[in-house]
């Protein structure tokens, strides 16, 4: 988390809360992954950013191992980065389905 950064710097970031979008989204039976919440969100938002799926995971986790190494390649970092904006069109484009983000 940027929160606890300290090399090369320390951000000294303190959020004035946090949300956790994947809980704000799903149902207690079924968890929906960022993929399925960005099918929802108007394509003008989504502009120039990558394809979702450029890392793949499941590769580094079937091997027990990080998916992104440190320190961070440029390009991880990009990754990133877009998904903090991918995160950040979902919440101005969509309303939880309990209208609210208390439970997340």
């Amino acid at each position: 988390s940027l929160m606890y950064q300290q090399t090369p710097f320390p951000l000294a970031i303190h959020p004035a809360a946090v949300v956790d979008i994947q809980l704000a989204y799903s149902t207690p039976s079924r968890r929906m992954g960022m993929g399925r919440m960005l099918e929802m969100v108007p394509e003008w938002l989504l502009r120039n950013l990558p394809d979702k799926g450029q890392i793949d995971f499941d590769k580094f986790h079937g091997l027990n191992r990080r998916a992104m190494p440190r320190p961070l390649q440029h390009s991880d970092a990009e990754y990133a980065i877009d998904d903090l904006r991918r995160i950040e069109a979902i919440l101005k484009s969509q309303t939880p389905p309990t209208g609210s983000y208390e439970a997340a």
